[in-house]
């Protein structure tokens, strides 16, 4: 397969699973993951890794909620975990700083930083769970 052909076959990808629209496309979101050279740009997790088409997502580096638009350097390859704990921040806040590279550091930071508190709630819970089943079981 030659380099066209395989770009070719992931935009019929993309375009089966996101539409053909102008911002939600197969050849503009190729774009957009190709860039990210087919990782998460949050955490870095690898698409090739990843063996589930739902679990990747786009995101807006600057939440549609808060001004963001559809333009290319306002998309995120995203994995799912790393969009859905980004949700609505918006890394303007706190800087000063308006390019691409700068803004989309601030968003990983925050990404990075929400993972690891997740995490650690996640540990007292199952802590917690297993507290509780034992005092169930009389143990």
């Amino acid at each position: 397969m030659t380099i066209e052909e395989a770009k070719a076959q992931m935009v019929e990808i993309f375009t089966e699973n996101w539409g053909d629209g102008e911002f939600h496309g197969g050849p503009f979101w190729f774009d957009v993951i190709e860039r990210a050279d087919f990782r998460c740009e949050y955490c870095g997790e690898d698409i090739y890794e990843i063996h589930q088409w739902h679990q990747w997502e786009g995101d807006h580096l600057i939440p549609k909620s808060k001004g963001g638009g559809e333009e290319f350097d306002n998309k995120v390859c995203a994995c799912m975990k790393c969009n859905r704990s980004k949700g609505t921040f918006d890394p303007r806040t706190g800087t000063d700083k308006r390019d691409r590279a700068s803004l989309l550091a601030v968003a990983k930071a925050k990404v990075l930083h929400r993972l690891r508190d997740r995490e650690q709630r996640y540990k007292d819970v199952r802590e917690a769970i297993a507290v509780i089943r034992a005092h169930k079981l009389g143990i």
